[in-house]
């Protein structure tokens, strides 16, 4: 094993990126350097709710609190919590982790904490990082997890994994849906990695790991995010539509006969009489009925998203403060058990 000394770890803390104006992803960046000179790259991102849990999931872990604090919570009136999306808080966060990593997997005294597996978990790294069974270098997927190429679908088959890689998932299709160039190829990835999500959710409701309720709410998230995939490929990059597989869209259409002469396949009562440029005309006013159809389709779907978008900032909100209260309730419980340790004492002697 590596000495603790001999391990050194750069931690820089960013803003990622804003999700659908409801809460903000940090990208955290690492390099780790061994004494040797190998260095390896990591880069993940992260919400800070996620901080939260890690904190919980590692004293958990390790039996005993954390010495490394986390920014606390910032609320406004009536105890409302302040938005994760608002620049005075994101910069404070950004520089809080920051710190708060640099202590952790820094600290030769106490290795116990940068050695958790929770923690590797969430920065995505080896277990083994800071022994001698890890060198060379290693540059990690850019936007935090495995390319889907990869991804075996027996690590899908665990329900909270699952749930994982459908965020990961999703996180990657906000960042390729605003950047056109590059929109094909990460399409391609995100196809895959959905057909993974499929499989390993009908293993996962094979094994009864989940209730029939839980079965049917995954898979209406699944097929949304389909649904998304699918609009922004014939918004974007309508030209690459042959990737598409049979597990997205059709492949196997009816094949549209021509007339061999004249035209007879196909015709009508109404365009019998008609000549093709008055056909031609008829198609025209045909297609642009069609598109005010679509027009205002479109525009009923979009108030449903605002709607939605303004429902998923509210629960998020909500969501910061029951964890803040959770947080207090365990803090409350703590020191509460201390007293009732030391009244027992006292009443002892």
């Amino acid at each position: 094993m590596l000495g603790d000394k001999s391990v050194r770890v750069e931690v820089h803390v960013s803003k990622g990126q804003i999700v659908k104006r409801s809460y903000t992803l940090y990208r955290i960046d690492l390099k780790i350097t061994k004494d040797g000179g190998a260095e390896s790259s990591f880069h993940s991102l992260r919400r800070f709710s996620e901080f939260v849990k890690l904190r919980k999931d590692l004293e958990h872990e390790v039996g005993c609190e954390l010495p490394y604090e986390l920014p606390p919570r910032r609320f406004s009136g009536w105890l409302r919590p302040a938005s994760s999306c608002d620049p005075d808080v994101i910069e404070e966060r950004v520089r809080e982790l920051n710190t708060f990593l640099q202590d952790l997997l820094n600290d030769s005294f106490d290795t116990r904490w940068r050695k958790a597996r929770s923690l590797c978990r969430f920065l995505r790294i080896p277990d083994d990082w800071d022994s001698t069974g890890f060198e060379g270098k290693h540059d990690s997927n850019l936007r935090g997890f495995s390319p889907s190429r990869n991804q075996q679908v027996e690590d899908l088959a665990d329900a909270q994994k699952w749930l994982e890689e459908l965020r990961n998932c999703k996180i990657l299709y906000e960042e390729v849906a605003q950047n056109t160039s590059s929109f094909a190829k990460a399409s391609v990835q995100l196809r895959l990695r959905i057909h993974n999500l499929e499989k390993g959710l009908k293993k996962i409701e094979a094994e009864q790991l989940v209730g029939a309720s839980e079965i049917s709410r995954r898979q209406t998230l699944l097929n949304g995010l389909k649904s998304d995939l699918n609009q922004s490929s014939l918004t974007w990059a309508p030209q690459s539509a042959e990737i598409y597989n049979s597990e997205f869209a059709p492949t196997n259409k009816p094949q549209t006969l021509k007339p061999i002469a004249g035209r007879k396949l196909g015709e009508t009562s109404q365009t019998t009489r008609l000549n093709n440029q008055e056909l031609l005309q008829l198609h025209k006013d045909t297609t642009q009925e069609q598109d005010k159809e679509l027009e205002q389709l479109r525009r009923i779907i979009l108030s449903q998203k605002d709607l939605s978008l303004t429902m998923n900032h509210e629960l998020a909100q909500q969501n910061e403060l029951l964890d803040y209260m959770g947080s207090e309730v365990d803090a409350t419980a703590s020191k509460l058990r201390v007293a009732n340790r030391k009244a027992k004492k006292f009443n002892g002697n």
